[in-house]
Parts: structure tokens; C-alpha cells; sequence
């Protein structure tokens, strides 16, 4: 029997990751500081949300950070063309977008990495 609050926890969790990039702002921190911020955050999400959009979204976590990110402001979430959970984070500096990956996204994108020395 699953925990009814988990998808609630995770959504909070990326939520406040979420939140941390929108007072991000590379003019104050410099750019290099900026982006690295932003994809430390960026990470963190996307480890936490990986069980619970793989293969598929949960349509438990989808609502609840829906309902969660009323309360953010510059945080919206949707769907992708292709079903993926979708953030939009408007930050001090820029808007970003991005997708909240399955395990075989992640795998991939690490091997990438490696293969260019990143």
C-alpha cells in the first residue's frame, strides 16, 4: 500500500527548489555563479521526481504540484507534447523551461557528460 502523502512531500520538495531559482539572479551572483545554481536545483528535482515519472507521470504528483504552485510565484507547471511533467520558472535574470526526466533520461544525459568531460 503506497503513502498517500509522498506525491504531496515530493511536490513540496521540488517546489522549493523551484522557488530557490526564481530569486536567482545572475547579475548580482555573476553568471557563472548563476548557472551553477541553477543546475544544482535543477538536478536536485529531477533526482527526487525520477520515481515518480518513470515510465509515466503520476497523476498524483502532476496535481499536487499543479495545486502547490498556485502559491509560487514565477512557477508554473504543465505538460509537454509528449506527457512529461514540465516546469516554466521565471527567475530575476531569465525564463527557463525544462522537463522533469525518467531514469533512462538521466542515465542518458549522464553518459553524455562523461563522454564530453563535463
Amino acid at each position: 500500500m503506497s503513502n498517500p502523502d509522498i506525491p504531496t512531500e515530493i511536490a513540496e520538495s521540488i517546489l522549493e527548489h523551484a522557488a530557490a531559482m526564481t530569486r536567482l539572479d545572475a547579475g548580482a551572483i555573476g553568471q557563472a555563479a548563476y548557472e551553477a545554481a541553477f543546475a544544482i536545483h535543477l538536478n536536485a528535482m529531477r533526482l527526487v521526481a525520477v520515481d515518480h515519472v518513470d515510465p509515466q507521470p503520476d497523476r498524483q504528483l502532476l496535481r499536487q504540484l499543479r495545486t502547490l504552485a498556485g502559491d509560487v510565484p514565477g512557477v508554473f507547471v504543465g505538460l509537454d507534447p509528449d506527457g512529461a511533467i514540465q516546469l516554466l520558472v521565471d527567475s530575476a535574470s531569465r525564463q527557463h523551461r525544462f522537463n522533469l526526466w525518467t531514469r533512462r533520461q538521466m542515465l542518458k544525459n549522464e553518459e553524455e557528460d562523461d563522454s564530453t568531460g563535463l
